[in-house]
């Protein structure tokens, strides 16, 4: 199977290419950092060379689904649920954007671990109107990975 068929880009494929040429057999590893690292197959450590071509990869961007509409978009890790509504077209109604009003609370169909921590305002903004445990509040609620979420119905 090609590497192309396996979703490497032609600059990783050049850059394997490349180390295969030069030095023994390795492996490529994507750690969190966004770069890739290249091993020796059966060494311990890093294979050094003059001069290796750069690589890094871009991370695939979160995803928040707007329900009952269905529609996806790609957002910039630590966007809130209200900024990515608005750059998207998506009404979500909101007064004051601090956590305060409630107006733009939505609920998290999925992904509540991919949202950022409450804080204080949001917790008892929440409180006060008596939301459950999936209301969010979509001006401070960050997304940090996929997410679906519920807007209300105007």
């Amino acid at each position: 199977m090609s590497f192309q068929n396996r979703g490497i880009n032609a600059k990783t494929q050049k850059v394997k290419d490349y180390y295969k040429k030069h030095i023994k057999p390795i492996v490529f590893q994507k750690p969190g950092d966004g770069h890739i690292r290249v091993f020796e197959r059966g060494g311990a450590g890093s294979a050094q060379l003059d001069n290796p071509p750069a690589v890094s990869y871009k991370p695939a961007m979160p995803k928040v689904t707007f329900m009952p509409l269905g529609q996806s978009f790609e957002v910039e890790d630590g966007t809130t649920i209200l900024v990515a509504a608005i750059r998207n077209g998506v009404k979500l109604r909101h007064d004051c954007t601090e956590a305060i009003c409630g107006t733009d609370k939505v609920k998290i169909l999925a992904g509540q671990n991919n949202l950022s921590p409450m804080d204080d305002n949001e917790e008892l903004t929440l409180s006060m109107l008596e939301s459950d445990a999936a209301d969010r509040l979509g001006c401070v609620a960050k997304v940090l990975g996929d997410v679906i979420v519920e807007i209300p119905a105007e």
